[in-house]
């Protein structure tokens, strides 16, 4: 299996090892940190991607969805103040994170009234390694978008602070949008009985962890 190296610290280190008892998971660690994973019908049978990752040759089935967070440190929030709503972020320094195989950026997609929209951003650092963004963050280096996997740890430890919790100014509160992840396979063909079970078991332990899909 392959997978983006950040997804897969959640996806492949709990559910595969119950799964196939000695045969660990084993990412895509020769491609790009958070790039596409390359598959062939050779050398993987299921990748894991997000939206932006998706190829017309494949086949996806989306099976999580990752919530995300919009989070600062404190001491940053003290000198820079604290954004009222999405909208805000225009004034503020903003850590984001592009793809390194065409340049994009990562939208700061959120959710009010059940109308997606991208925050405008002040972009102060770019990277294309999220444990780079986050922490620069902790360091008070500006707001950053967290997956909640990478920013629950922090914020419960104090170092991050959530924002928009509350966003009284529009009548209605924006939520960060979530990332949808997919299972994907080459073809039709290639979903196998193996694979429908390894992505029904993986679909089950995201699920127990808050990424239902």
């Amino acid at each position: 299996m392959k997978s983006k190296r950040s997804l897969s610290s959640v996806a492949c280190t709990s559910p595969v090892p119950p799964f196939v008892p000695g045969e660990p998971c084993t990412p895509d660690h020769g491609s790009d940190c958070h790039g596409t994973p390359r598959q062939s019908p050779e050398d993987v049978d299921v990748s894991l991607r997000i939206t932006a990752q998706l190829e017309e040759r494949l086949v996806a089935r989306p099976i999580a969805r990752i919530p995300f967070v919009v989070c600062a440190a404190p001491a940053y929030l003290d000198r820079a103040g604290r954004p009222v709503s999405p909208e805000d972020l225009r004034h503020y320094a903003c850590l984001v994170l592009r793809y390194p195989t065409d340049g994009r950026f990562l939208p700061w997609g959120f959710v009010r009234d059940g109308v997606q929209f991208d925050a405008p951003v002040k972009v102060a650092l770019i990277s294309d390694d999220i444990d780079v963004l986050a922490q620069m963050a902790v360091n008070g280096g500006g707001i950053a978008r967290l997956a909640s996997f990478v920013a629950g740890p922090l914020i419960d430890k104090q170092a991050l602070v959530p924002l928009f919790a509350e966003d009284c100014c529009h009548g209605a509160h924006a939520v960060p949008e979530p990332m949808q992840v997919y299972a994907c396979v080459t073809d039709r063909q290639a979903f196998t009985s193996k694979v429908r079970a390894f992505v029904s078991h993986l679909e089950g332990c995201l699920a127990d962890a808050g990424m239902a899909g």
